[in-house]
């Protein structure tokens, strides 16, 4: 105890139980806007859908527009494509942390992650085409850096196959002289 307080709850000890970690905090995080998304989805079925039945009646025993007639049932999505478009964003993050990884990244390229990005980035609301550089950019940067790297020629002490140490064994690659038996 710290000073009759449990040092958790003192702060000594940090945030106890989830939220420790990255997706305990987010469920935590989630669950305290349940509420606020049952808000949404109340005034999606109490308030938009019946003023806008009501529109629509109107308008079809009004109206003398041909284009407003025509049969239809009014059913209200915005709380609904809010969490639709939250799970999709919480996927899109959990795909860009499994495969940030030299595997994977070889697996992909450049050009692979580049559009992983780009599709996250437009979830968001993001510009992306001032976050992610496009496919011929990514190109271009790449063959630069290669032209630089080859520029600069092999790093200095840098043994090819076929030399020789200073004791005259023979290497087979940059790193490593060959076993003599």
């Amino acid at each position: 105890e710290y000073s009759g307080i449990p040092r958790y709850m003192a702060g000594v000890e940090g945030t106890p139980g989830a939220g420790r970690t990255a997706s305990g905090l987010s469920m935590m995080i989630n669950n305290a806007s349940k509420t606020i998304k049952s808000v949404v989805s109340a005034i999606d079925q109490r308030i938009i859908e019946p003023l806008l039945e009501r529109l629509y009646y109107y308008n079809m025993r009004y109206s003398e527009d041909p284009d407003l007639k025509g049969d239809l049932y009014v059913v209200a999505r915005g709380a609904l494509s809010l969490l639709t478009k939250e799970a999709a964003q919480l996927r899109i993050n959990e795909f860009l942390g499994a495969t940030a990884n030299p595997i994977d990244m070889q697996i992909m390229g450049p050009e692979g992650r580049a559009y992983l990005l780009r599709e996250a980035a437009k979830r968001l609301d993001m510009n992306t085409d001032k976050i992610v550089p496009t496919v011929g950019e990514l190109q271009r940067r790449m063959l630069m850096a290669q032209m630089a790297q080859q520029a600069m020629g092999p790093p200095a002490g840098a043994r090819g196959a076929g030399e020789q140490l200073q004791d005259g064994t023979p290497t087979t690659d940059n790193f490593s002289p060959v076993p003599v038996a």
